[in-house]
C-alpha cells in the first residue's frame, strides 16, 4: 500500500497537463522519508491487521525526535485514506493517535549566530546571512537565484503565499553574493536544492565538531527567521516595515518580535528610570542648604 501510494499521481503526479491536487515537493519528501520508517517497522503485515496500539508503539519509538514521531501518523495516515479508497485497507489506524506536543522553532542566541557563521561553509553561511536579512523560509531561500537580485535588491516570489516581495541588500550580503552566478545555493550540479535535500545537507554539517554546540541545543535553520524579525525590531522598524520585508502577516511579525519587543520595552523604561534619576538629581540640587 506505501510503494502504491507513492507511485499514485495523487503523490507523484505526471506531467501530463491534467490539474489536479497534489503535494507540494517538500511535503513528498517528508512523507516518503517517514514513510519508510513505517515500512520499515510494519511494512511486512497486511495493512488491516495494523491497530492504532501499532502505530502508538511506532509512534513512541521516536519519542526523542517529536517532529519526526509526528511525521510518522501524518504519513501514514494520509496513505492509510488514500489506501481505504482503492481497497487496500478498510480502517485508518493511525486516525486519532495523539501527536507529541512541539516546542517553538527557538531564536538562536546571538554566539551559535557567530559560530555558525565563522565556522560554517560558504554554503551554510551564505543560506545563514540570506535568512537573516530577508527573513525567508527555506523553500524560498533555496530557489533564489542571481536573476532574483536586481539593482542592489533581492526579489522574493513566496511559495507559500505567493507574495512578490523586492528587498534591498545590506552591503554585506551583496559582497557575500558577488561572483555568484545562477542559484544563491547551489547544490553542487548547478541546480537548487529543495528543502529537504537542503536539510540532509544542514544535518550533516552540523554532526560535525565544530558545529556540534549548535545540535545540541536543538537549534534548526527555520529559527533563524526570529532572528531576522527581532533583528529587524531592534533596528526600530514598525510592523508594516517589517511585514514588507519578509512578507508575514502582521500577527505572525508581532508574534516572531515578541523576544526583541521585550527587549526593546525594558531599554526604553530602563532610560525613563535613567531620566527620572537625573531629575531627582537635579531637583534635589536646588534645594537651598
Amino acid at each position: 500500500m506505501i510503494d502504491a501510494y507513492i507511485a499514485s499521481p495523487e503523490f507523484s503526479p505526471p506531467n501530463d497537463g491534467v490539474k489536479r491536487k497534489v503535494l507540494s515537493e517538500s511535503t513528498r519528501y517528508t512523507y516518503k522519508l517517514h514513510l519508510g520508517y513505517s515500512r520499515s517497522a510494519i511494512g511486512k503485515f497486511s495493512p488491516d491487521v495494523i491497530k492504532p496500539s501499532a502505530v502508538l508503539t511506532l509512534r513512541d519509538e521516536y519519542a526523542d525526535q517529536p517532529g519526526s514521531a509526528n511525521m510518522i501518523i501524518r504519513a501514514l495516515s494520509a496513505c492509510y485514506e488514500w489506501g481505504r479508497l482503492r481497497d487496500f485497507a478498510t480502517n485508518n489506524p493511525a486516525k486519532g493517535v495523539p501527536t507529541f506536543t512541539l516546542g517553538e522553532h527557538e531564536q538562536w542566541a546571538e554566539p551559535m549566530v557567530d559560530l555558525l557563521l565563522a565556522e560554517g561553509s560558504p554554503l551554510i553561511r551564505r543560506f545563514a546571512l540570506i535568512t537573516l536579512h530577508t527573513g525567508q523560509r527555506i523553500s524560498d531561500v533555496c530557489r533564489m537565484t542571481t536573476d532574483d537580485v536586481v539593482d542592489c535588491e533581492i526579489r522574493v516570489k513566496q511559495k507559500k503565499t505567493g507574495k512578490e516581495l523586492w528587498i534591498p541588500l545590506s552591503p554585506d550580503l551583496q559582497a557575500e553574493l558577488d561572483g555568484i552566478s545562477g542559484p544563491l545555493l547551489a547544490n553542487g550540479k548547478s541546480k537548487v536544492f529543495s528543502s529537504g535535500t537542503f536539510r540532509d545537507v544542514w544535518d550533516t554539517e552540523l554532526s560535525g565538531d565544530t558545529l556540534a554546540p549548535i545540535k545540541a541545543a536543538g537549534l534548526v535553520p527555520h529559527g533563524l527567521c526570529k532572528n531576522a524579525h527581532s533583528r529587524l525590531r531592534e533596528a526600530g522598524l514598525s510592523t508594516e516595515q517589517i511585514q514588507a520585508i519578509t512578507g508575514r502577516s502582521p500577527k505572525m511579525v508581532d508574534y516572531y518580535s515578541k523576544g526583541a519587543d521585550q527587549r526593546v520595552q525594558a531599554r526604553a523604561g530602563m532610560e525613563k528610570m535613567k531620566e527620572a534619576g537625573v531629575k531627582k538629581v537635579l531637583q534635589t540640587a536646588d534645594i537651598p542648604q
